[in-house]
């Protein structure tokens, strides 16, 4: 089981809003199996800083099929512009993992690099 991911690395501009389409593939490259999540399935997406364990992700998300596109039923991993608002550019990493109903728990990307771009904000706001 794996997400469909065609890039090695994401890049993101500080500030900017990130939109990343979650599409888990329980076949294969060649026989694609679309897995869609069950009800208490729990998609858990995680940014960490290098070195950083996944518990300690410094941005961490929780999707399950609440999070749905109601029409598509695909979910969708957004980070707003908040969330990397104060966030140092530079290196990270990326990576989900899908907890099934029955307590199975896999990861659906590994760790994929996460590069935030642009000029560093200075969390002190000077008038």
């Amino acid at each position: 089981m794996f997400c469909e991911c065609d890039v090695n690395c994401f890049m993101l501009s500080r500030g900017d809003t990130f939109r990343f389409p979650i599409t888990i593939n329980c076949g294969t490259k060649l026989e694609p199996e679309i897995y869609e999540l069950k009800q208490n399935d729990t998609l858990y997406i995680a940014i960490l800083e290098p070195g950083q364990s996944f518990e300690n992700a410094i941005i961490r998300q929780t999707l399950t099929m609440e999070n749905a596109d109601e029409e598509t039923g695909a979910i969708t991993f957004i980070l707003k512009s908040s969330d990397t608002e104060y966030m140092l550019t530079g290196k990270y990493f990326i990576t989900i993992k899908l907890e099934q109903e029955d307590g199975t728990v896999t990861t659906v990307l590994p760790m994929k690099e996460f590069w935030l771009t642009g000029t560093s904000k200075d969390p002190c706001c000077c008038n």
